[in-house]
């Protein structure tokens, strides 16, 4: 009777040594789309104004949604014509569609992202792209992180 009580318990105990494969949940993304507000800026120097939009899994604004935002010229070397790092973006959040999602709708508020530019020669082309960060999470927790303006706004 004991050894048919032992054999069960070592059946019982099947181990395996390989874990199912982690999946990271999203708690943050940037739409890979961003809009600026002017098509034309001013050659002796101009701000450009972008509207951007992403998804959230938070609005207790515990950690801000900062921005890295870069302007380069449309030269295949892409020559940097300015840069901003914005701390904290001012966003609205939308929660429609959250029960389906879990995750909250933000975008930035009008005139909060934005990119200051130096005299440039006139009909310069320019391409804007942004890099979101969220709080201190981790990369691999975050999503996308990166808004480009796939239109080009040109120096007058």
């Amino acid at each position: 009777m004991i050894i048919i009580v032992a054999a069960g318990l070592i059946v019982a105990c099947d181990k395996h040594d390989t874990l199912p494969s982690y999946t990271a949940p999203t708690i943050f993304a940037a739409s890979t789309n961003m809009s600026h507000l002017k098509d034309t800026i001013a050659s002796k120097g101009d701000t450009i104004w972008l509207t951007a939009s992403g998804t959230i899994s938070d609005t207790s604004r515990t950690y801000a949604i900062s921005a890295t935002v870069k302007a380069t010229d449309t030269t295949t070397a892409l020559n940097l014509i300015s840069g901003n790092y914005l701390k904290s973006v001012s966003v609205k959040f939308d929660t429609t569609g959250y029960g389906a999602s879990g995750l909250f709708k933000w975008t930035t508020v009008s005139k909060s992202l934005y990119i200051t530019t130096p005299a440039i020669p006139a009909k310069t082309k320019i391409k804007t792209t942004c890099l979101f960060t969220f709080g201190l999470n981790l990369s691999s927790q975050t999503g996308n992180q990166t808004g480009t303006d796939p239109k080009y706004t040109y120096a007058q």
